[in-house]
């Protein structure tokens, strides 16, 4: 009786282990994988912003872009299309990655090299397309002006210097008829300066 008891009881334990311990060791591992995945990306961004941490402090405390959505959004008809084409182009370098990794049976890719690779692609691919919408849409602009003097910074260069207390660098200028013109990112358009502004600014032909 007692024999019969222990195989009855063992038997049903063993095979419901088998069961279920792939699926368990398949989900933690996918968990552990994404979690190493999201805090490389959030470690990518935390030495980002030390680029100018005076402008991308929220990347340290991403809970405060909940509040800074009325800014982002006013800035959203500029960086709309450069965010899209670099979460396109960051997604299919990921997915290629993962085609590739397969097809040559080598060893999964590590979720840190895809968190950076993630990252940086789409760094890499954002700041590339602002700078060339914004070129365009500044030859588009001047071509219906006749500047004396033009003078025009790189997307990189206007995102390191942004939030200065004494910011003197700026994204693009214009003079015409003894008026500054200024670029703006939020409009997508110039703006004519004032006395106040302009001394600070002088232009240096390109």
């Amino acid at each position: 009786m007692n024999e019969e008891a222990t195989v009855e009881y063992t038997e049903p334990y063993h095979l419901s282990a088998v069961g279920q311990l792939p699926t368990f060791k398949y989900q933690t591992g996918l968990q552990i994988k994404v979690r190493t995945f999201l805090f490389h990306s959030y470690l990518f961004w935390v030495l980002f912003s030390l680029l100018n941490f005076s402008y991308f402090w929220f990347f340290i405390l991403p809970f405060w872009l909940f509040f800074l959505v009325p800014k982002m959004l006013r800035m959203f008809p500029f960086f709309w299309t450069p965010a899209v084409l670099a979460m396109i182009c960051s997604a299919l370098s990921l997915v290629a990655a993962v085609i590739v990794a397969q097809r040559k049976n080598s060893n999964p890719i590590r979720p840190v090299f895809l968190a950076w690779a993630f990252n940086g692609t789409f760094l890499l691919v954002f700041v590339t397309a602002a700078e060339y919408k914004k070129n365009v849409l500044i030859e588009r602009l001047l071509a219906s002006r006749h500047p004396e003097c033009v003078h025009v910074n790189t997307f990189l260069t206007s995102i390191l210097h942004a939030g200065e207390d004494f910011n003197f660098v700026e994204h693009a200028l214009f003079k015409e008829n003894e008026k500054t013109f200024y670029w703006s990112y939020r409009t997508m358009s110039f703006f004519e300066g004032n006395e106040r502004l302009d001394p600070n600014f002088p232009c240096k032909a390109d």
